[in-house]
């Protein structure tokens, strides 16, 4: 199980809060500070988004990696 380092109530898992990383998965656009905050607060539901089929093609793929390095998120641990 992911879980977030920051003490407090878990977040509510939800995929599309991440759209604002969208440009950067279909247009190799640099994230931007949205989408590294948004990134981060849905932290404990990436492996979830991961196992799903529908999503863990995007979480998984090279531009996933690259938005996760450039964000500064730590390696997923499912």
């Amino acid at each position: 199980m992911c879980r977030a380092s920051r003490a407090g109530p878990p977040p509510k898992c939800d995929p599309l809060a991440l759209r604002p990383c969208a440009p950067v998965v279909i247009y190799g656009a640099r994230p931007s500070g949205e989408c590294c905050a948004k990134l981060r607060e849905q932290m404990p539901c990436l492996c979830r988004y991961r196992k799903n089929p529908d999503l863990g093609r995007y979480i998984n793929s090279r531009e996933g990696r690259r938005i996760a390095a450039r964000c500064r998120v730590r390696e997923l641990r499912c």
